[in-house]
């Protein structure tokens, strides 16, 4: 102990009460009697002292009476109660804290906190990412889920060439599917069902199925808005991550993982549970058969950010206003307001035929 003045001094309170606070929940050192059986013994608990010490894992203070051959304290180097709750050290030059770094995770986790939280969580969802999309071009993999609201601009940088890319090859994919499965069907029936199975709704669930939203790269702005569950932006990366799948590995790639995920709605078809919902080509069949007219559509208003926005589109026979529907995007827009036209045309069609006869 170290006295000052009659008093004890700050650094020796601190060395006596963190000995006692430590001493319930850490290892103990040797006992004397250990130390003082032979000079093997004696090595060993010095070693042993040492290695706590250094680990920052010191078992007790009592231990001073004990030095190795060259006459140095096992306990140097050692944290004080008092440096240890400051977080410093007594003299500089001391190499960093093992025990607290081991804990934390090492020089791992400082670098992640250096990157940040959003860094952080953005590292694992690619590495997630990596282990669910069967994609071995990470570069590629991290831009099939990069939504444009997370480039700032840079729209190169995300999904969208990757989503036309898909979008054509998950039309071939479920083209070729049909064509094999229903020779019967003339092109009429096999449009229809193809649109049944490439539309938003379809796409949402598959991608749902495939692990895709917890994956997606996405703004605050739009991750706050619910972006990662709107059927748009699912449909949207399934066609995109299909597209960096057939640009990885190949058709035969793609069209493995596109049937896999949609074999619950291809199922539905052959069973003849899942309705056509092609509410267009109903639409404009009924039209040219009745009327011999072809319904054309209209965008009348768009609002909303750039990233959540709702459009409301007509349809017209002539100058007749015959629907009118609003979705996320113009196609599903376009859908709805087909849907109204046709109920429109089914209830009006005597007084449509006086107009058009």
């Amino acid at each position: 102990m170290y006295r000052r003045r009659g008093r004890t001094s700050r650094r020796a309170r601190s060395e006596l009460f963190g000995h006692r606070r430590r001493r319930e929940s850490r290892p103990r050192a040797p006992s004397r009697r250990t130390r003082a059986d032979g000079p093997e013994c004696q090595g060993t608990a010095v070693q042993y002292l040492r290695g706590h010490y250094a680990r920052g894992r010191g078992g007790a203070r009592h231990a001073g009476g004990v030095r190795d051959a060259a006459g140095e304290h096992p306990r140097r180097g050692a944290l004080s109660g008092h440096a240890r709750r400051r977080g410093t050290r007594h003299a500089a030059g001391h190499a960093a804290n093992p025990r607290r770094d081991d804990a934390r995770g090492g020089a791992p986790y400082r670098r992640l906190r250096a990157r940040g939280i959003i860094g952080a969580v953005r590292f694992w969802r690619l590495r997630r990412a990596g282990a669910r999309l069967p994609i071995r071009n990470k570069h590629l993999a991290a831009q099939a889920l990069t939504h444009r609201s997370h480039t700032e601009g840079e729209l190169l940088a995300s999904n969208e060439r990757l989503e036309l890319l898909g979008d054509a090859v998950l039309g071939l994919i479920v083209a070729e599917y049909l064509y094999q499965h229903y020779p019967n069907w003339d092109q009429g029936q096999l449009s229809k069902a193809r649109a049944s199975i490439v539309r938003a709704s379809v796409l949402c669930e598959a991608a749902k199925r495939a692990g895709i939203p917890p994956l997606l790269r996405l703004s605050p702005a739009e991750e706050s808005a619910g972006g990662r569950e709107r059927p748009s932006i699912l449909s949207d990366a399934f066609e995109a991550v299909l597209g960096a799948i057939y640009l990885d590995s190949g058709y035969r790639a793609a069209r493995d993982y596109a049937l896999k995920h949609l074999k619950p709605e291809l199922d539905a078809l052959y069973a003849g549970e899942m309705p056509v919902q092609d509410y267009k080509s109903q639409l404009q069949e009924r039209t040219q058969a009745w009327w011999r007219i072809t319904p054309t559509y209209e965008v009348v208003d768009e609002s909303g950010t750039p990233h959540n926005k709702t459009f409301v589109v007509q349809v017209k026979l002539r100058d007749i206003v015959a629907g009118q529907g609003t979705g996320s995007s113009k196609k599903q827009a376009e859908q709805n307001a087909a849907a109204q036209a046709m109920q429109f045309t089914e209830h009006n069609r005597r007084h449509l035929d006086e107009t058009f006869g």
